[in-house]
Order: C-alpha cells, then sequence, then structure tokens
C-alpha cells in the first residue's frame, strides 16, 4: 500500500467532519462537493455556480466559472491555490492530467510559501496520488465538456452502491482478529465503469494491517461486484463493514414443533422457513407514529431489536456495547422526524417491504439467521393533513415479530 502523507488523521478528520451532511461527501481526490469559504462574494457567488456546474457533469462551464473567479482574488494567496486546485480537479476529469498536475503543484507551492492552510496542502495532496492510484488501475479520464446522456447517470445512486459494496462483507470479515472484532468504515473510490481505484480506513482502523488486508481483498472483489455504471470518471463512497474473525457458525437444529427451541432461539430463526407476515410490523410501525406525533421517543423503543434477542444473534464478545450505539442512533433519528410529524394524531394508513432476504448464520458477524427487509416505506395520514411517508431503513424478524436496526441510513 503507498505510503501515506504525514500528519494526516487530522485534517482528515476535520474533512470527513466538513461533509457530514451527506452519505457520500465529496469526491476524494478530486475537491469536495462544498464550495470553500473566503474570497470576495463575486468570487463566491461564481464559485458556487461552478460547484453546481462540476455536480452536474457540465466541465467546460465549471472550468470557464473557476478560471472567471481566479481572476478576482489575489496572485500567490491561500484563496488562489484554492481556485488553482478547482480548476485541477476538473482538468483531472477531462484526461488534461499534465495540465492538472501543473496547477496542483503550483497551489502546493503557495501555500508553501506562505504556510498556509494544512488541510488544504493535504487535501491537494491527497489527489495528486489519486493521479498516481488512477494510473495503476487503468483508468484514464476523458469525461466529455458536457455529460448528456441519457441512459447512464453522471454520479450513481448512492444506496445503490453502497447495497453493491455491503455484500462483499463476509469476505471481508476475517481480515481482523477476535478481540479486534467492530464496524469498519471504508472511503472506497471506483471509476464510473466499476474498476478499484484505492481505498482507505476512516477511524480506529487508518494505517493498520487490517486496512492493508481490507483494501487487497475490495481490489479483488471490486470488479465482480456488480457496482450500477455511472458517467463520472470516478466517484467516492463510504461503506461501514463488519470485521473480525469468526468460527464457522454452528447453525440449530431445525425445530420439529412451532414452539421456541431451549436456548431461546425461535423457530423463525433457528432455520430458515417462509419469511414471517409482514402485517406484524403494523403494531411497531403505528408505536412509531405515536412518538413521532407527540415527541416522546421512549414510545418508539418497543419496536427496536430487544437486546436480550441482540445478545444472541450478534457474534461478537460485546453485543449489548454495540446495541446500546445502536439504540442511540435510533433514538437520534426518531428526534429527526418527530420534527416532521409532532402534534398530529397519526395513524398507519399502509406499510410496504423493501427488498427482503434471508441473512444466513455467519453473515455480517451473526450466529443465527434471519430475515432483513431494507428499504421499508409506509404511509401515516391524520386529520387535516395530507398523508406522509415515511421510510424504515432495516427491519429483521425475532421470531413471527418484526422490529428495526436502521430507522435511518446507517452511520458510516
Amino acid at each position: 500500500m503507498r505510503k501515506k502523507p504525514t500528519d494526516r488523521t487530522g485534517w482528515m478528520r476535520a474533512f470527513f467532519a466538513l461533509c457530514a451532511w451527506a452519505i457520500s461527501c465529496g469526491e476524494p481526490g478530486a475537491g469536495t462537493d462544498i464550495p470553500p469559504d473566503g474570497g470576495p462574494s463575486d468570487y463566491q457567488k461564481i464559485i458556487k455556480e461552478a460547484y453546481d456546474a462540476k455536480s452536474k457533469g457540465d466541465n467546460g462551464q465549471a472550468l470557464r466559472l473557476f478560471e472567471q473567479a481566479a481572476d478576482l482574488v489575489v496572485a500567490g494567496s491561500e484563496i488562489h491555490a484554492s481556485s488553482l486546485d478547482d480548476r485541477a480537479s476538473v482538468l483531472m476529469r477531462m484526461g488534461r492530467v499534465k495540465e492538472a498536475e501543473r496547477l496542483f503543484a503550483q497551489a502546493i507551492d503557495i501555500l508553501e510559501k506562505i504556510n498556509g492552510n494544512r488541510m488544504l496542502r493535504q487535501g491537494i495532496e491527497s489527489r495528486l496520488t489519486l493521479v498516481e492510484d488512477l494510473r495503476a488501475a487503468g483508468v484514464t479520464c476523458r469525461e466529455p465538456a458536457r455529460w448528456t446522456d441519457p441512459e447512464k447517470p453522471y454520479f450513481p445512486n448512492v444506496e445503490r452502491v453502497q447495497e453493491a459494496l455491503g455484500k462483499l462483507g463476509e469476505k471481508l470479515a476475517d481480515c481482523a482478529p477476535r478481540p479486534l472484532e467492530q464496524p469498519v468504515t471504508m472511503r472506497i473510490t471506483v471509476s464510473g465503469d466499476g474498476h478499484f481505484v484505492n481505498a482507505q480506513a476512516k477511524g480506529t482502523f487508518e494505517g493498520t494491517d487490517v486496512e492493508t488486508c481490507i483494501v487487497d481483498r475490495l481490489r479483488k472483489l471490486v470488479p465482480d461486484a456488480g457496482l450500477p455504471a455511472f458517467g463520472a470518471c470516478f466517484r467516492g463512497f463510504t461503506c461501514p463493514f463488519m470485521v473480525g474473525r469468526h468460527e464457522p457458525p454452528q447453525a440449530p437444529a431445525p425445530p420439529s414443533s412451532t414452539e421456541a427451541v431451549p436456548d431461546g432461539i425461535p423457530p423463525e430463526n433457528a432455520a430458515r422457513t417462509d419469511m414471517p407476515p409482514f402485517d406484524a410490523a403494523r403494531t411497531g410501525a403505528t408505536a412509531l407514529l405515536q412518538a413521532y406525533g407527540e415527541g416522546k421517543r421512549d414510545a418508539a423503543l418497543p419496536f427496536f431489536f430487544p437486546a436480550d434477542a441482540f445478545n444472541l444473534v450478534k457474534d461478537s464478545p460485546d453485543p449489548a456495547r454495540y446495541h446500546r450505539k445502536l439504540v442511540g442512533w435510533y433514538l437520534e433519528d426518531v428526534d429527526l422526524e418527530s420534527a416532521r410529524f409532532k402534534g398530529a394524531q397519526w395513524t398507519l394508513k399502509s406499510l410496504s417491504p423493501g427488498v427482503c432476504r434471508w441473512k444466513k448464520p455467519g453473515a455480517e458477524a451473526n450466529r443465527i439467521g434471519y430475515w432483513s427487509c431494507t428499504g421499508n416505506t409506509g404511509v401515516a395520514t391524520a386529520p387535516g393533513k395530507p398523508d406522509q411517508k415515511f421510510d424504515i431503513r432495516v427491519m429483521i424478524n425475532w421470531g413471527k415479530n418484526w422490529y428495526v436496526t436502521h430507522l435511518r441510513p446507517i452511520r458510516p
């Protein structure tokens, strides 16, 4: 794995904090989707227009605007270095790599002379590293001046990419020894035609052997992961995985009756059977809507996957710790949704499952199987109010009942 620039932890944390408003923050190695602050008001106006054009694949317009904005700032200043970086990121996508490298180098030289913003400098260095990674992956950027293909989006649906990448998790789990078993979030950059470009762990595992192992596996697995094609030369995505060495799971014997097996595992989880009726989730969804309407988060807790069942399902040394974290995220999400629903008596009009799959023992660091439904949707109704759609990201079964494990998009 290529040696990383020194002292990068600080700026990476700051960078990802800046981008925390989105599931997939800016494009690693080619600037961010958030215009930088600073500079004259006319400069800021033009820069925002340029970023908007860039996000739509209108590279020619973005480049013209970035060049126009550069004339409004003082040469040799920090904001000038940022302007050079912006132009270079577009040139790189259009295949004008030599020009891009020259502008990146100029920007770094300016920042060195004035002892400028370290985060910006490290970001530019990472973009130069990305140029090398693209070459090593055999990816040649040739984006047109304007993307106009109606059959292929310029940027793909983030959740579809994350879902495809998430299916690789079982093949990454043994990259960490059992005592280190926990979630690890990877930042993965892929090309528009599905080639692996680079990857990096965020947080605890950054720069470790665990990161090296995962990166090596992803390099082999990503090309066959069935990622949706997109028009941009490359794009970065965050994706969480569970890592930890697992012994081959001992599947419980199939139940001989409708009673729970002796160790407390319901028949519906002891072995694969038909998926329990989804209508059983309506009671929990109704309680969730009540919590939304009354602004009482604790009223939603019975709909979350119970701790005693979680301790049986999760194959980890301390499942209770992770369960507490999940509950905390769930309550945060309940608070967010309450802002839309609070103050009315909502009732459940409909509840529809998303994509449902049987998760066999051993998948996602679990010792017991279960049915998992992702992308579930409901419709709420209240007197004098327009119907409101609401989402439940993931529900899993325990016996004949259904419970939430993730209410909104999964945290990185």
